[in-house]
């Protein structure tokens, strides 16, 4: 567990084990404590997580946390740690994070992996949610946590899954107003990178539920092309690494292992 610095903010890290090393992104109001299960299981690997602007331990930037911003703090933490060249994983905002680093930062990234995310920007009418959001927030975010939490998983795992939709409310709830809001906004104005997708050298995967609320499995249709490696949960929501978690660490062992192999080709 460690900080680095980038511009005059603090972001917090922590990194686990030695080998190929795979950096992991959470998602919106979640945080680093998100993944003990995946670096448990990653024995040969070297795990990187971060919590990123406004999340968990890191520090508020501003009113906006764009892409952009967000992918320097993960090149300021693998610089810190003199990491030359890694694998990525982004759960839903993470995703988005990962990809803008991979447009800026590509000859680094030997992987691409979205889980529950998409390479699409916000459609206007996300744009409009997304202020909603942030207004809501503003009032009572207690409410705003209380009701959207559960809307992530899909509806037949709402109850079977109620303790863990629980301590997701907990850590939501750590994050500030100002550090949600800056991240709706940065999330609402970012990039469209299908383009980038197609191009990408390395490995690209998508791990989906079938049952997402937040990504519906028919509006993806698009981005899942011959050069993607798709895994569908079935059953599935937007929280997978919950609603399936057996079969999300088997994907993302899988797509840690090609990466390998592409890297060494």
């Amino acid at each position: 567990m460690a900080y680095t610095s980038f511009q005059g903010k603090k972001i917090y890290y922590t990194t686990q084990g030695n080998g190929p090393v795979v950096v992991l992104l959470h998602g919106f109001l979640e945080s680093s404590n998100m993944w003990p299960p995946v670096m448990d299981a990653f024995k040969h690997c070297q795990v990187v997580t971060i919590d990123l602007p406004g999340h968990g331990k890191t520090e508020t930037f501003g009113s906006i946390h764009s892409m952009a911003l967000m992918a320097r703090c993960v090149k300021a933490v693998v610089d810190e740690l003199k990491i030359n060249a890694f694998s990525i994983v982004g759960h839903s905002m993470g995703g988005y994070v990962a990809l803008e680093f991979a447009s800026i930062f590509q000859q680094q990234l030997n992987g691409l992996c979205l889980l529950h995310s998409t390479a699409n920007s916000d459609s206007p009418n996300k744009q409009k949610d997304r202020d909603r959001a942030a207004k809501v927030l503003q009032l009572n975010a207690s409410v705003f946590i209380r009701e959207a939490i559960p809307n992530l998983f899909a509806p037949e795992n709402r109850v079977k899954y109620h303790a863990a939709c629980t301590e997701l409310k907990k850590e939501a709830l750590k994050v500030s107003i100002e550090g949600a809001q800056a991240c709706l906004m940065g999330m609402k104005e970012r990039k469209d990178h299908c383009a980038l997708i197609e191009q990408f050298k390395h490995p690209v995967w998508y791990i989906l539920g079938d049952k997402d609320p937040v990504l519906p499995i028919e509006k993806m249709q698009q981005q899942l092309q011959k050069n993607v490696h798709t895994v569908i949960l079935k059953n599935v929501g937007h929280m997978g690494f919950i609603e399936a978690q057996e079969d999300v660490l088997n994907a993302l062992k899988a797509y840690v292992t090609a990466c390998k192999l592409a890297y060494f080709k």
